[in-house]
């Protein structure tokens, strides 16, 4: 009863939402907050907050430690288009 504590095998992107796994892949790849913005049509400061909340969920300080996540980075090497897994897919479709 009560709390149950994460399993430690699922991957980090399975903790965030679509937008924090699409904004977290940018940055992993090193866009600035800016560049996310402009791609994303966003602000500046919700791009911030978003990585606020991401590296709050996953324990991180910095952007170096989200980009050392090799679950968060982009499948082949990179690239700033957002790849969605079966079940990141399959999830956005319920």
């Amino acid at each position: 009863m009560g709390v149950h504590a994460r399993s430690r095998t699922s991957k980090a992107s399975d903790q965030l939402t679509m937008r924090e796994v699409h904004i977290a892949r940018l940055v992993a790849d090193g866009a600035t907050s800016k560049e996310v913005a402009a791609k994303l049509f966003l602000s500046p400061r919700t791009v911030d907050a978003h990585l606020r909340d991401t590296f709050r969920k996953l324990g991180l300080t910095s952007r170096r430690q989200l980009r050392d996540l090799a679950d968060i980075r982009q499948p082949h090497g990179g690239g700033s288009g957002l790849h969605l897994g079966a079940g990141e897919l399959f999830r956005m479709l319920v």
